[in-house]
């Protein structure tokens, strides 16, 4: 729903969303109508600069979770409502606990929508994800099929998984391909006789149960394979979603949307469920720390 109102003067009967919602939670919340009256005219939060720094913090807070991990990259595009291309940038990895997620990272505005474009634009070594080994595909695909645990690890080979290390060279150091094989041998020993693994199903299992017993910590090489295994692109749904909420958030009556804004608020929709679950102190003192306020924001929001 949109946030500005075409007539937000005290007189008007229909100041549009944000505002007409702030006046109810006033009539409804003791705590809040003071503290919207000490702000006075200075710090209303009702400024459309506000608004939008408020949604960054957000977006921000929500892809906090990627740090330094290995991921690869989604990329699709389609026309918004107002006949601009818009690029979708999905970034496909697996959390703390070896679940994998694809998670929107960016909308973003492009003229041209060419590889060769994109490849100027994006300069991630692992940004064209399993088309980045082009005849080697298939190998890959072959080498990772081998970290199956159906059947009690049945298609498990040693020198599959070190040759699947090999295509990964940049992934591992001279130090890592020095163990990889000892580490490999004594991995499947264990999984084999450990009853917990007998209950995985598919490589996403596999690294849930590797992180739940924290085997991922003893067979760090291991767990990188599978972690590289899960991150191969096996499909675009994800990116198909964040056009179903472009076409929600952007329409005919809001058409004139800046791209940053545009951007941060479709972040917020896709991953609603994390957002439900922010902090509120999180985001206040990432809010309060991108520039200087006229006003310090308490630690949390009233309930």
């Amino acid at each position: 729903m949109a946030f500005r109102g075409h007539d937000e003067s005290s007189t008007s009967l229909n100041r549009r969303n944000f505002l007409e919602m702030i006046d109810w939670y006033k009539d409804k919340n003791e705590i809040v109508r003071k503290a919207f009256s000490r702000g006075a005219m200075n710090c209303k939060m009702t400024s459309p600069n506000i608004q939008k720094d408020i949604a960054r913090c957000c977006a921000d807070v929500i892809m906090g979770d990627i740090k330094d991990r290995n991921f690869s990259i989604l990329i699709d595009e389609s026309r918004d409502i107002s006949v601009k291309e818009q690029m979708a940038v999905m970034l496909r990895y697996v959390d703390v606990k070896g679940k994998v997620v694809e998670r929107l990272l960016t909308l973003h505005h492009v003229v041209d929508t060419t590889s060769e474009a994109l490849k100027k634009r994006y300069k991630y070594s692992s940004c064209y994800g399993a088309n980045r080994f082009g005849e080697s595909t298939i190998e890959i695909l072959t080498c990772f099929s081998c970290l199956d645990p159906k059947n009690n690890f049945s298609r498990f080979d040693i020198d599959s998984l070190v040759r699947g290390a090999q295509i990964y060279d940049a992934d591992f150091s001279t130090s890592d391909f020095a163990q990889i094989r000892q580490q490999l041998q004594t991995y499947i020993l264990q999984v084999r006789r450990h009853a917990a693994f007998s209950t995985c199903t598919d490589i996403a299992s596999l690294a849930s149960k590797m992180v739940e017993t924290e085997k991922h910590k003893v067979f760090r090489l291991v767990y990188r394979l599978i972690e590289l295994a899960l991150i191969l692109p096996v499909s675009t749904a994800s990116v198909e979603r964040a056009f179903s909420a472009m076409k929600i958030i952007k329409t005919n009556l809001r058409n004139k949307m800046a791209d940053e804004w545009f951007n941060h608020l479709v972040v917020c929709y896709i991953e609603r469920e994390i957002f439900k679950e922010l902090d509120d102190s999180t985001i206040l003192r990432r809010f309060q720390g991108m520039k200087t306020r006229k006003l310090n924001l308490p630690r949390s929001l009233p309930s």
